[in-house]
Formats: C-alpha cells, sequence, structure tokens
C-alpha cells in the first residue's frame, strides 16, 4: 500500500469515528434540550467541543507530520510540489479551526478552573507548538529536492512531541472536568444524563485513543525506513560508499531503498574515476618542464597554467640545443580527459620529431607534429576534428626568436608598443599540410627590451562582466604594456587577478595557460 493510501485510510477511519460521535451528539442533546436541561446541555456542548477540539489537534499533529513525509518523496525540482503545498494549507485551515473550538469552550466555561484550563493549553499552543510546527513544514518543503537537513527536521519533531503530549493531557483533563461538572448539575433525568455523558465519554475516548494508534502505526511504518535511508546516506556522506539500506520495505519506500542504494554504488564508481583522473594530473604535470629549465634559457619567465578541470588539454614544452632552445606552447582539441590524452601525443611527438638538424626550423616541426598526430587518428572523413593549436619558438642565444604558430597568438613588447603576431590559420592534426611551405615562418631580432606572452584561447574567450563578454586582447595588451618594467610574475598575476576579476561568477569555459618570458641578450631598440 502507497504511503498516501495509508495516511488516507487512517484519516478515514478517524474522521468516520468522529462523524458517530457527532451524530450521538446531536441526538442526546436534542434530548436534553427537550427536557429543559439548560445547565445540563451546556456541559455536555462543552464536551463536546473539547472531543472536536481534541480530536482536531490529533489532526494537526499528524498535519506537521505529513508535511514532512510527503516533501521526502519529491526528490526533482521537476517533480510536483502541490500536494506538500495542499498539506501546508489544511495544517493551516485546521490550525484556524482548532482556535475557533477552544474560542467557543472559553464561552461555555461555567468555573475558574476551566477557564484556566483554557488559557494553559492556548497559551501552549500558540507559544509552543505552533512556530515549532510551523517552522518544521516549512524547513520540511525548502529542503526539497535533496533533503540535506532531514536528520535536523526529524530531531525537532522529536523535541515537539513533549509539548503535544502536555496539550493532549490539558485537553483530556479539560473534558474530564466538563463531566465532572455536569454530573454534579443537579437535574431531574438523571439517568438520562448519565448514559448520553458515558457514551460520549466512551466514543470520546475511543476515538483519542484510535487516532493515537493511527498516528503511532504512521509514524511506526514511515519513520523507520525513512531513518535508515538517512543513516544510510549520511554514511555515504561521511565517505562509507559501502553503507546501503538493507530493510525489506514494499511500494515507494521499495524505490526509496532501490534510488538511495543506487546512488551509493554510483558515488562509489564516480570516486574511483576521479581516483583515476587524480593520478592522470600527477602524470600530466610530470610531462611538464621544471621551472629552472626555463630560468636557463630566460632573464625573467612566468609561467601560469590552470586546468578547467582535474587534467588539462593546454601543454607547453621546452628543450635545449646547441645555439638554442625550442619552446613549443600547445591547445588541444577539448579539455579534461580527452584534451589531456591529446597532450600526451603531442609530447610524444615533440620528443620525437625535434632534433639538432631541426630545431630551428619551426616550420618543419610543426610540419612533422601533424604528419604523426594524423597518422595516429586515422583520418578518412573530416567530420571531427581532432588535433591542436600551436606555436612552435627557436629562441637563439643571442635572444633573436623564429616562430611559426597554428591560431595561437604570440604578443611581443618591447614597453612602447604590443606587437599581435597572428597565428596561422592551420589546425595541426587533421593531415592537410602537403609541406613544411605551407606554414609561415617569422624572424624577430633580438631587442632587449622584448618581452613575449603567449597564451590559449581559454584567457581570451572566457566570458564576464555585466554583458557576458569574451575577455578579448585589448585588456590583455593594456595590462602587459602599462605594467612593462615590472618582473614577468608580477605582470602575469595582475593578467590572472584581472581575468579572475571579470570571469566573476561565470564558470570557466577552458583551460588557461599563459607563458611569459623576457630572452637573454638583445642589443638596444632605437625606435619602434
Amino acid at each position: 500500500m502507497k504511503i498516501s493510501d495509508k495516511l488516507y485510510a487512517g484519516f478515514a477511519i478517524v474522521i468516520s469515528l468522529a462523524t458517530v460521535v457527532g451524530i450521538i451528539g446531536v441526538v442526546g442533546m436534542q434530548k436534553l434540550k427537550m427536557s429543559g436541561l439548560s445547565m445540563y446541555e451546556k456541559q455536555v456542548i462543552g464536551i463536546e467541543q473539547a472531543g472536536k477540539a481534541a480530536f482536531l489537534f490529533e489532526q494537526i499533529r499528524l498535519d506537521c507530520r505529513l508535511a514532512v513525509i510527503s516533501s521526502l518523496t519529491i526528490n526533482s525540482y521537476y517533480d510536483d510540489k502541490k500536494w506538500v503545498f495542499d498539506v501546508k494549507k489544511q495544517f493551516e485551515s485546521k490550525v484556524a479551526l482548532f482556535r475557533e473550538l477552544m474560542k467557543t469552550n472559553k464561552e461555555l466555561a461555567t468555573t475558574d478552573e476551566m477557564l484556566n484550563f483554557h488559557e494553559r493549553i492556548m497559551d501552549l499552543f500558540e507559544n509552543n507548538y505552533l512556530p515549532a510546527a510551523k517552522q518544521i513544514i516549512d524547513k520540511s518543503i525548502n529542503d526539497i529536492p535533496y533533503h540535506n537537513g532531514k536528520l535536523h527536521i526529524n530531531v525537532m519533531l522529536s523535541h515537539i512531541n513533549d509539548i503535544t503530549d502536555r496539550i493532549a493531557n490539558l485537553m483530556a483533563g479539560m473534558t474530564e472536568l466538563n463531566v465532572a461538572i455536569a454530573k454534579q448539575t443537579s437535574i431531574n433525568n438523571a439517568a438520562v444524563t448519565q448514559r448520553f455523558i458515558a457514551m460520549q465519554i466512551l466514543l470520546l475516548v475511543l476515538a483519542v485513543v484510535f487516532a493515537i494508534f493511527i498516528a503511532f502505526y504512521i509514524v511506526k511504518n514511515i519513520m523507520v525506513p525513512i531513518n535508515e535511508s538517512a543513516k544510510a546516506l549520511h554514511e555515504v556522506a561521511a565517505g562509507n560508499f559501502d553503507a546501503r539500506v538493507t530493510g525489506d520495505y514494499g511500494g515507494e519506500f521499495a524505490i526509496i531503498k532501490n534510488s538511495v542504494n543506487t546512488t551509493a554504488a554510483a558515488i562509489k564508481t564516480h570516486m574511483n574515476i576521479i581516483s583515476g583522473v587524480e593520478y592522470a594530473r600527477k602524470i600530466q604535470k610530470n610531462l611538464l618542464p621544471p621551472d629552472s629549465t626555463f630560468g636557463d634559457v630566460f632573464s625573467d619567465h612566468c609561467i601560469i597554467w590552470k586546468p578547467r578541470d582535474i587534467v588539462s588539454g593546454d601543454i607547453y614544452w621546452i628543450k635545449h640545443f646547441e645555439g638554442g632552445s625550442v619552446l613549443c606552447v600547445c591547445d588541444c582539441t577539448g579539455h579534461g580527459t580527452p584534451g589531456a590524452l591529446l597532450t600526451m601525443l603531442v609530447v610524444s611527438a615533440l620528443e620525437a620529431v625535434v632534433r639538432p638538424n631541426n630545431c630551428e626550423d619551426t616550420a618543419d616541426i610543426i610540419w612533422q607534429i601533424d604528419k604523426r598526430l594524423a597518422q595516429v587518428f586515422l583520418r578518412k572523413t573530416n567530420d571531427i576534428k581532432d588535433g591542436c593549436d600551436i606555436a612552435v619558438l627557436f629562441i637563439a642565444d643571442d635572444g633573436s626568436i623564429t616562430l611559426s604558430s597554428g591560431h595561437i597568438n604570440v604578443f611581443v613588447c618591447n614597453g612602447k608598443e604590443v606587437q599581435r603576431i597572428r597565428g596561422q590559420r592551420i589546425f595541426v592534426g587533421e593531415g592537410s599540410l602537403k609541406s613544411k611551405d605551407d606554414i609561415e615562418t617569422i624572424r624577430i631580432p633580438a631587442y632587449c627590451d622584448n618581452k613575449f606572452y603567449i597564451a590559449s584561447d581559454g584567457l581570451f574567450d572566457q566570458p564576464g562582466g555585466e554583458l557576458s563578454a569574451p575577455f578579448g586582447y585589448k585588456a590583455f595588451e593594456k595590462i602587459i604594456l602599462e605594467n612593462h618594467a615590472e618582473k614577468q610574475s608580477v605582470i602575469s598575476n595582475k593578467v590572472w587577478a584581472t581575468f579572475e576579476e571579470h570571469r566573476g561568477a561565470e564558470p570557466r569555459v577552458d583551460d588557461f595557460e599563459l607563458i611569459t618570458f623576457k630572452p637573454q641578450g638583445g642589443v638596444v631598440s632605437h625606435g619602434t
């Protein structure tokens, strides 16, 4: 049986008993009116109102738990939440009706003791129970769909049980006081009155007892599986991914059990994958040249390499030869694990093709890499582009530079202006290059003021700001020109800080790679 069916069945039985109590009460009151027993009639009305109030309070108590239970069945933002809000409205309407019933009880009170009962009940209800119950319902609704606070909600439920028991006891006491006063009333048809009161008390007690039984049954059959599910989820959150719900549950709780167990298993699998990727990150970082290698080539340098995910599709490579060094900056297709796999192919290709006899021929290096990658991919169609954007530079010992580039821009700043050397529109890895003659070679003389900047498109394409516009080239060129006299680490960190400020709350769209350096040697520049 579904949870909702259990609740509806319990409420139907309780309401049926209440209806029987009401019908008998109406018939009895008519008899007493016919007997002219006005005082007795007033006391019986008080008993009836107290019984209804007690029964209604039990419904309010159950509605509070029903709101918590119904919210737990919603596990997605796309699920229909109408039922939860209907339960909340039902709770609020019953609270209003309970107040009206208690107001009537106050008006029917004939002694100070009755007024005292009323004041104590309403004080507990208005100042203790109702605020806590509303907070529980609102917290349950706000906790949808992840149910992160369900443990706290269960604790709050247990805390108000003492208040509800005190209210129930006071209401039972108020009912008994009404009965005692009615018994003491002098009437002519005492036998009729006694039978009526006995029947009313019996039915009222039966209704209250049955309502408590129904509430206990619901709590036992609903809270136990919920608590076990919560415990399993808590253990998973603490790192025990083998935790499972083991109870033999049916209906909707079987679905909850399967969901919790499936989620725990999926998280365990995911964590194993993350562990593997973390190890892959260590391997990739070991492929990067140590910082000391750059110190041997450049008088000043800085490298900022920040993967968007755990591993990166961007990579850089440097190797010394007699007469100079080869620097390669590469942005492979994609990011994360696919991009990282491509970086390993690129590094392998660089190690194979860059030799002393061609280290100064940057166009030949790119052409050889293109051929090797195309052979690996075994390209038969042009549907998918797997490869990389790449810039290859040969930095001679005298500070002059020879470079070739596919899609990656190289920026040169001499303190007076910034020159952007645009990457050629070639994509390395397609195998479409016929020879190295298809690749442009640019030579830059050695000047002591020159500083070089190479970045992947993860810097320039990042959206941000109010208009979610790309970071672009202007802001970058402005930073490197205005801070030309600073060390490369200061300039690079200013670029990163400005990038982060521009990005704001936007997620990173790609890996971030920025290589900046100042060659050794060079002559003084006399003009632009």
